[in-house]
């Protein structure tokens, strides 16, 4: 049969217990204060990130842009010296 225990003693018992579990609520509260924080840094963190994300997009769309006015210039370009180059053949030609 189980052993009977005073009101006292179980009182006491639940007290101790209590008290454990306070301490150990007690210490998961400040871990937890201490993650929310560390989340609040990392989540300023992607906000900065993100913003750096758009200007960066925003000159990447100037360069392409940029790119794309060049590549037209080259084109041109190359289509004068392909041009040139076929009026010197003729002349070379004809001097011959």
């Amino acid at each position: 049969m189980a052993e009977e225990i005073s009101d006292n003693r179980f009182k006491s018992e639940v007290m101790r217990l209590l008290s454990t579990v306070i301490q150990k609520v007690d210490g998961l509260e400040s871990k937890v204060d201490g993650l929310e924080s560390r989340f609040d840094g990392l989540e300023a963190k992607v906000d900065e990130n993100s913003a750096e994300i758009r200007k960066i997009s925003g000159e990447v769309r100037v360069v392409s842009g940029q790119f794309q006015d060049v590549a037209g210039v080259v084109i041109k370009d190359t289509q004068r010296l392909t041009l040139l180059e076929n009026r010197v053949d003729i002349l070379e030609q004809d001097a011959h």
